[in-house]
């Protein structure tokens, strides 16, 4: 049975473009332990000893610890889990397209896709998210290293604009 839980947001993360720059995309993403999509190979965790000496400079002030730090540069406060039952891959480089379907914690992993814009600039980005159990959504579309649209809705509104992009998981608002 599907248990909603407050604060996990499903994400859909669509990336199109040439195959060649997919498959470079993949393998840069791609963790040492075969996870598909790991956070760290994009934007790796400062150590703690990098943490403390980056201080205020970091812009987080006294915050600067690991959950601080990814909070401002991931968006969620973990990154996926191997074992992750909802982490899948869908399309192939090949064909121009790789769907990602995954969950976050206490966020939606928007820094990290603008930051994957950056990496591989040919590559358009669309991430779809919804948080479990609230009537909140949100698309995000980034492309040659930029944030090029960004709409979050609620209530009826995060219904419409999910009907819109094709979530198919009514599971997902509760209605």
């Amino acid at each position: 049975m599907f248990v909603a839980m407050a604060n996990w947001f499903g994400n859909r993360l669509t990336v199109s473009g040439n195959p060649r720059l997919l498959e470079r995309m993949l393998e840069a993403v791609r963790g040492e332990n075969g996870l598909v999509l790991d956070f760290e190979r994009v934007r790796p965790t400062p150590t703690e000893e990098e943490l403390n000496e980056l201080g205020d400079d970091s812009g987080l002030g006294a915050q600067s610890g690991w959950y601080f730090w990814r909070e401002a540069y991931w968006g969620p406060k973990w990154n996926l889990d191997e074992a992750e039952d909802e982490l899948r891959l869908e399309g192939s480089a090949a064909s121009g397209e790789l769907t990602f379907f995954f969950d976050t914690a206490d966020g939606v992993p928007v820094y990290l896709v603008e930051e994957l814009s950056r990496q591989h600039l040919f590559l358009s980005f669309q991430l779809v998210y919804v948080e479990h159990g609230n009537d909140l959504a949100g698309v995000l579309g980034c492309s040659l290293g930029i944030r090029r649209a960004h709409a979050e809705e609620s209530g009826e509104k995060a219904v419409q604009l999910l009907d819109r992009v094709g979530w198919t998981d009514q599971r997902d608002l509760m209605r």
